[in-house]
């Protein structure tokens, strides 16, 4: 389904937060920014199923192996905000932990998300117009969290099988949340969306 909507230029952010500010580091956030910017764009225009990586990557100025580097599925150049989420709780595990444990490293990096006022809500905003407009993005994306829940019940070492899926979905919830309402914060999304998940699976 295509956007019909003009598309305004994504505006340009500064490097987001990493554990190393290094050359490495600014280099690899300025190589998922335009790999994004060309996702969202192409995506717009002609709607995900009939964008491919090598369209992405070519509209990126890249090779499609560069692309494939950084994306490992075409869906992946939607994800980077996830994705940093994912690595940030991942580096601050040292011992099994607990939603609570999780959920207090995810609200850091969401903090640190939120404090971005260079584009990164408006950056945000555009991706999730386009998941809700387009069906088979949105299913991409479901089913690719889906795909990561072993993986990160190994990262984030957590014994608890809910802590894993709850903590996603709660992720895509305030997210999409803060996205679409200008009031929202980030964190208070987060922490309620969990909290509510949680309740829903406890007896």
């Amino acid at each position: 389904m295509t956007n019909a909507r003009r598309q305004q230029p994504l505006p340009t952010p500064r490097v987001p937060m990493e554990f190393d500010p290094g050359v490495r580091v600014r280099h690899r956030t300025a190589m998922w920014l335009a790999i994004e910017t060309a996702a969202v764009t192409l995506v717009a225009q002609r709607g995900f199923d009939a964008v491919t990586a090598q369209d992405i990557a070519a509209e990126a100025d890249m090779t499609q192996r560069t692309f494939f580097r950084y994306c490992p599925a075409k869906v992946d150049a939607f994800r980077f905000g996830v994705h940093h989420v994912h690595r940030f709780v991942g580096a601050l595990v040292r011992d099994p932990v607990d939603f609570e444990a999780v959920t207090e490293r995810v609200l850091q990096c969401l903090g640190r998300m939120e404090a971005d006022r260079t584009g990164g809500r408006e950056r945000l905003r555009r991706i999730w117009d386009l998941v809700v407009s387009d069906p088979a993005l949105s299913a991409a994306m479901a089913a690719r969290d889906a795909e990561q829940v072993v993986d990160l019940r190994s990262v984030w070492r957590c014994p608890d099988p809910f802590v894993v899926p709850i903590t996603l979905l709660a992720l895509r919830v305030s997210l999409e949340i803060w996205a679409s309402a200008d009031d929202a914060t980030l964190g208070d999304a987060f922490r309620s969306a969990g909290a509510r998940l949680r309740d829903s699976v406890r007896p």
